[in-house]
């Protein structure tokens, strides 16, 4: 008998272990999050967080998985959130569309001397800029050292432009570096991303300036917005092609974001390289707060009729004279204007507001304020609507 009791012993012994270490060391899901999709999986010594994260009231997405050992395991998903320190207005689009590509430049490295031509394809924009003139498009003769000769005889380093674009710059990714640091850091990054010595120095010479004062420049790279947004093409085709365009923004702290991986192909045969950027302001300083009446329009497209009626107004009759429509643009991934009625009294938080009739912003967060009719907007701005096409006749009949 005291044999049997001590086997069982034995076998209990390894298996208490085994369940003493599944709980130490065996994370299980304890978590999902409506900020976007964040998962957390528990053990009693660490926790892991899967980050998917809409931060602030942007469109960018904050992505990273993270372990938080004892006792840091046992904080709020949101002490977690702030201790990851994301600076969350990289996250939101300053001016929606009408984005600067600040000097891209183009070089041509053909084999040998080579008619090349060049065209640009902007989304939602123009060039605003050009030299030599685009005129529907560059054609020039190369030469294997990069010099270009025109139809004139007039020859050029590198082929200059500058417009306006709808792009959106994402901030997952990337470096945040002190203001005195940036020259080094380009220097190396450049480097990595394929650029030579002259090129590099270059482009150095241009956005120096603008960073270097700063305490800090939070940096990233774009790729597919940046092709997207300005689509290139050159004939004959080349064989190697970089295109490195940086995105930027002056920080006062130091912001921790994943570090992004530069790397660039070999440069064989025909190289054809660009190089540009763009500063995003700060949306912290250009988000502005509306209040307004709702108003739905054709085609599932959202209005608000701003009351900028000053405080000592007097006269009611002179009210409308105030009241100015302007249509909204859904900068979030969320449903903004949902239940929401014609009439109804609404805060929203915006961009700026274009000045036109009617006006438009881009918009990112509402809040209902109380219920309203279509009898609280002014009867011009209704029939000025409609016969803009922006309302159905019967609306306001």
């Amino acid at each position: 008998m005291k044999e049997k009791k001590k086997r069982n012993k034995k076998i209990w012994i390894p298996i208490a272990i085994l369940v003493l270490m599944a709980v130490l060391f065996v994370p299980v899901p304890s978590g999902t999050y409506k900020d976007g999709g964040t998962r957390t999986f528990s053990a009693l010594t660490y926790k892991i967080v899967k980050w998917n994260r809409l931060p602030g009231l942007g469109e960018g997405r904050y992505e990273a998985t993270r372990i938080y050992f004892f006792p840091k395991n046992f904080k709020s998903i949101d002490a977690l959130w702030e201790s990851e320190g994301v600076d969350e207005c990289a996250y939101i689009e300053t001016e929606p569309g009408n984005r600067l590509l600040g000097k891209p430049v183009i070089y041509l490295y053909p084999e040998e001397e080579t008619e090349v031509s060049v065209k640009l394809s902007l989304s939602d924009g123009a060039l605003t800029c050009t030299y030599p003139a685009y005129n529907d498009g560059w054609t020039v003769n190369a030469l294997p050292n990069g010099t270009l000769t025109d139809e004139n005889g007039q020859t050029y380093n590198y082929l200059y432009w500058e417009g306006e674009a709808e792009m959106a710059c994402d901030f997952s990714e990337g470096f945040c570096i002190k203001g005195e640091e940036t020259a080094a850091f380009l220097e190396k990054a450049l480097k990595d991303l394929g650029l030579n010595r002259r090129e590099s120095n270059e482009f150095i010479v241009f956005w120096l300036p603008l960073m270097e004062q700063n305490p800090y420049n939070v940096i990233s790279f774009q790729t597919e917005n940046y092709t997207e947004a300005a689509r290139l093409s050159v004939s004959p085709m080349p064989d190697t092609l970089l295109r490195v365009f940086m995105a930027w923004k002056r920080a006062e702290d130091f912001t921790e974001l994943p570090k992004q991986k530069l790397s660039a192909p070999e440069r064989t045969g025909f190289t054809v390289v660009e190089w540009g950027g763009t500063e995003v302001k700060s949306s912290k300083k250009e988000l502005g707060f509306s209040v307004g009446r709702y108003l739905a329009a054709k085609h599932g497209s959202s209005m608000v009729v701003l009351d900028d009626t000053p405080e000592n107004m007097s006269n009611p009759e002179l009210e409308d004279m105030y009241k100015s429509p302007v249509v909204m643009s859904n900068r979030t991934k969320r449903d903004l204007f949902k239940n929401l009625d014609t009439g109804d009294e609404i805060l929203i938080i915006h961009g700026g507001i274009k000045e036109s009739y009617p006006g438009g912003t881009g918009v990112y967060a509402v809040l209902k304020l109380k219920d309203g009719s279509i009898a609280d907007i002014p009867q011009k701005i209704l029939n000025d609507m409609t016969a803009m096409g922006w309302l159905e006749p019967e609306i306001t009949e």
